[in-house]
This record gives C-alpha cells, sequence and structure tokens, in this order.
C-alpha cells in the first residue's frame, strides 16, 4: 500500500512537472510571446476584404488545433515514457500528421481561390461543400490523434513504437544514406 501511493506521487510529480521547464527555456518563451500575435493574424486575416479563401483561412486555424494537440502528446509522453514528445516516435508522428492536414488545408484553399471564379463554384450540387468536407476530415484526423492518444499506452506502444505501424519505415542503412541523415546511432 505504502510503495502504490509513492508510486501514484511519483506519476503525480513527474506528469505535474513535464512541462515546468518549458517556462523558463527559450522555446517555451517564444511559444508563450507567439500566441497573442498569431490569434491577431487570425482575426485580421478573417476579414472579408482580404479575400482570403474560407478553406485556406480554416486552415491557418487548424494550426491552434496542432499547437495544443502537442500539449497532451508532450504530457503523455513525459508522464508514460519519461521522454520528450520528439523521441516518442507514434505519439509524435500523429501530432505532425495535425501539421500536414493544416499544410494540405491552406495548399487546397488557395489551390480553389486560383481555379475558380466564386466560392459557389467550389460546392458540388445537392451535397456538402468541398469545404465543408475537408473541414470534416480535419476533425475526423484530430479526433484519430485524440483516440490514439488515449489508448495507445494501454494498447501497447512504446516510446520507439513505429509511427503507422512502421508503414514506409526505411532501413538504418537507407536512412544514413540520404543527404539529411547526419546522425549514428
Amino acid at each position: 500500500s505504502a510503495s502504490a501511493s509513492a508510486s501514484v506521487d511519483s506519476a503525480s510529480s513527474t506528469l505535474l512537472l513535464s512541462f515546468s521547464d518549458q517556462g523558463q527555456n527559450l522555446a517555451g518563451i517564444f511559444f508563450q510571446s507567439s500566441l497573442l500575435p498569431y490569434l491577431t493574424f487570425l482575426y485580421f486575416l478573417s476579414f472579408r476584404g482580404n479575400r482570403v479563401p474560407a478553406l485556406g483561412n480554416f486552415g491557418f486555424q487548424f494550426l491552434l488545433l496542432f499547437v495544443l494537440s502537442t500539449i497532451p502528446g508532450g504530457i503523455i509522453s513525459k508522464g508514460q515514457y519519461g521522454v520528450t514528445l520528439a523521441d516518442c516516435d507514434w505519439l509524435h508522428g500523429s501530432a505532425e500528421a495535425l501539421l500536414t492536414v493544416t499544410n494540405v488545408l491552406i495548399v487546397l484553399g488557395f489551390r480553389d481561390a486560383m481555379t475558380t471564379k466564386t466560392e459557389a463554384d467550389s460546392s458540388e450540387g445537392g451535397g456538402l461543400s468541398k469545404i465543408t468536407k475537408s473541414r470534416l476530415v480535419a476533425f475526423a484526423s484530430f479526433g484519430l490523434f485524440a483516440a490514439f492518444a488515449a489508448i495507445g499506452p494501454n494498447v501497447g506502444f512504446g516510446a520507439h513504437s513505429a509511427f503507422l505501424f512502421g508503414l514506409g519505415d526505411l532501413s538504418p542503412d537507407a536512412t544514413l544514406a540520404l543527404p539529411w541523415g547526419t546522425h549514428n546511432e
């Protein structure tokens, strides 16, 4: 009973302290100071006079979900595995997939704005518009991240479990042969 209580106390203190160092280091200071300018950017981006395509605007807003997803991702990686989010392969890959969704939304939004004459041209007759479908896919990807983050540690994922179960993994020799592969293990 005493060892179980000590284990719970240790785990809760690790969880509480998992981001305590972020406020004082340079990355934490930049993160904190960048939020207000980014929210201001989103505010002014939304003015109709700017003629920003709705899907592109949504893509810039979706970036906030990526940023917010790194917080529980970091807590899980530190609390469950004792490593940073960058060192927890499956969780880091899942969070970065949200950044990829953000980039795709922005590109598709501006591409459609350049290739269609009006916002109405981008909808398909009778069904959901491209913008609505894209938003649903984006929110579904966030839901998948949340589900993976919630169940991942409970189904046996380790800190270095492969993202997408190893789909697309390169052998160590192939990785080191890449021009940007500069590290050895």
